[in-house]
């Protein structure tokens, strides 16, 4: 990881607080991460799904075309033909695109596990030897298969491909009825280039698609921090909502952010589609876990207080770093404009900069 660490000021410098300070600096990183895997489904579906998709809904409008366009019997059954190879199309490329997630996924909870444990070891005081236990395939799996709110992956992407079939299917009625041109019919499903393709039917799909992912990513990194966490009830008694502060915060993160929930009791990230916060552990006091004051060194007594850490914004925190992890959070153009002072974090913070692949996340730790 570029740079080095700099004292936040609005982090205290107590083993809680330097885990707040990480669960910020994580986070940027897994949003990062997060776009990553939007990009590769969003390139899936235009390789694999769209291209094909339009050249079927063309064949078939030209064939009704060609027979001749009424709205008896005859032009209904060809565009129910039509909508049943649509159909079967979009779910087995879902199907797919669901699995290509999955894994992803898969992956992000095994580095998430490792690192929520690292985290905790690597901050707590060395002098008090405590033992962190990880998460099992098992339990990780367990996360993979409960899904979004209880809605499993794969359901939410044959969702995506029914709502894109009845999308598709509207749009062509509309158009044989009001006798529009093959052309504008398609034009209308695939959207346009100077829309950037995302004004038509598949761009509400390809927007459907980015949450999707993007909540999935957020989901399995906070469930495998949480569970993490309530492995080792004997050494952390809570977690803390940290929320991206920015702009784009919602009403519920902004409200929930600082707060601090039992392990077992609660609200989890993702509190709303393409939710952003996520949950930091609050280890317990040397106290609370059973150390008398003579065999605890003077600084270990400070740092290890179990005090909750104050809540600090993502522009506080960004403010305290080094111009090389500025570079990183930001894009180093972008950066430069902040430190000068000619832009505000409100401004500049999408926290989606160049994307990160699994393989770069392990390497961040």
């Amino acid at each position: 990881m570029a740079g080095d660490d700099k004292t936040p000021a609005g982090v205290r410098q107590t083993v809680n607080g330097r885990l707040l300070d990480q669960a910020i600096r994580r986070q940027v990183y897994l949003l990062r991460f997060g776009s990553g895997a939007v990009k590769d489904t969003l390139r899936f579906l235009d390789e694999r799904l769209f291209d094909e998709l339009i050249a079927i809904l063309s064949a078939r409008l030209s064939r009704i075309e060609q027979r001749g366009v009424d709205l008896g019997p005859v032009t209904t059954d060809r565009i129910r033909q039509m909508v049943q190879e649509t159909s079967a199309l979009l779910r087995v490329r879902m199907n797919d695109a669901g699995r290509r997630v999955r894994q992803v996924a898969g992956d992000l909870a095994g580095i998430e596990a490792e690192a929520a444990v690292k985290a905790m070891q690597r901050l707590s005081p060395t002098g008090l030897d405590l033992q962190f236990r990880t998460l099992q395939l098992s339990q990780l799996q367990t996360i993979l298969d409960t899904g979004i709110n209880g809605t499993p992956l794969d359901s939410w992407f044959d969702k995506l491909g029914q709502d894109t079939v009845a999308r598709i299917e509207q749009q062509i009625g509309i158009g044989i009825a009001t006798g529009e041109t093959n052309e504008q019919v398609i034009r209308r499903i695939r959207g346009t280039r100077a829309g950037g393709y995302m004004d038509g039917v598949l761009g509400g799909t390809r927007r459907q698609a980015q949450t999707v992912v993007r909540t999935t990513m957020n989901h399995v990194s906070t469930q495998t921090r949480q569970r993490t966490y309530a492995a080792n009830p004997d050494l952390v008694k809570g977690v803390q909502w940290v929320s991206t502060l920015d702009t784009r915060t919602s009403d519920v993160c902004k409200a929930r952010d600082g707060k601090v929930y039992p392990l077992d009791k609660g609200p989890r990230p993702p509190a709303h589609p393409n939710c952003r916060s996520t949950v930091t552990p609050v280890l317990k006091s040397w106290r609370e876990l059973g150390f008398q004051a003579k065999d605890v060194p003077p600084a270990t007594r400070a740092s290890m207080d179990g005090q909750v850490p104050a809540s600090v914004s993502y522009g506080d925190w960004l403010n305290d770093q080094t111009p090389d992890r500025q570079d990183e959070a930001l894009g180093r153009r972008r950066a430069e404009l902040f430190r000068a002072g000619k832009i505000s974090v409100e401004d500049l913070v999408r926290q989606d900069g160049k994307p990160l692949t699994i393989e770069q996340l392990r390497e961040l730790d």
